[in-house]
């Protein structure tokens, strides 16, 4: 019986401290950048582009196109990229918290390609990406979609083309 409580007490403590050094130990700022990183990541996973959009500075006016620059990164279309695994490295900020960024580990797999046809089997590759952050005035669209501060706000924007 005392075996078996020393036993879930181990296991116990051993949740606690994985749970305090991957989640515990990131300040509120650097949780937000992290699971921004990840909302943009699985945007993309599932082509919602205009919902990857959000992630950005209304200001930047490359926002849109978020594909083209996918296509540049990979050298491969959207629609043939599928994301496979995507998962945090580790997450950085400057002194004054309003810079940060995200090391990410991406697992994708090239559909449809020439080297797929011959060899029977799709290419799969992990790589590693970097997502930039900066803690920017806030903006949203205006009826006319043009960008239109918000006074006293401000937001995380990704830094579209440091990482893509």
């Amino acid at each position: 019986m005392k075996t078996v409580f020393y036993l879930t007490l181990v296991v116990l403590i051993g949740f606690g401290v994985f749970y305090f050094l991957d989640e515990g130990m990131l300040s509120p700022e650097k949780k937000v950048i992290r699971d921004r990183t990840l909302q943009f990541i699985e945007s993309l996973k599932f082509k919602d582009f205009d919902k990857a959009a959000t992630y950005h500075s209304p200001k930047d006016k490359n926002r849109k196109n978020i594909p083209k620059l996918i296509e540049k990164k990979f050298a491969v279309k959207p629609e043939f990229l599928n994301f496979v695994d995507y998962e945090v490295s580790f997450v950085e900020m400057n002194d004054a918290e309003n810079r940060g960024l995200v090391k990410t580990n991406i697992t994708v797999e090239l559909l449809n390609s020439k080297q797929a046809q011959k060899d029977k089997g799709n290419k799969v590759k992990t790589v590693e990406i970097i997502y930039y952050w900066s803690k920017e005035q806030k903006y949203e669209m205006d009826d006319e979609e043009n960008p239109r501060k918000v006074d006293g706000q401000l937001e995380w924007y990704h830094k579209l083309q440091s990482s893509l």
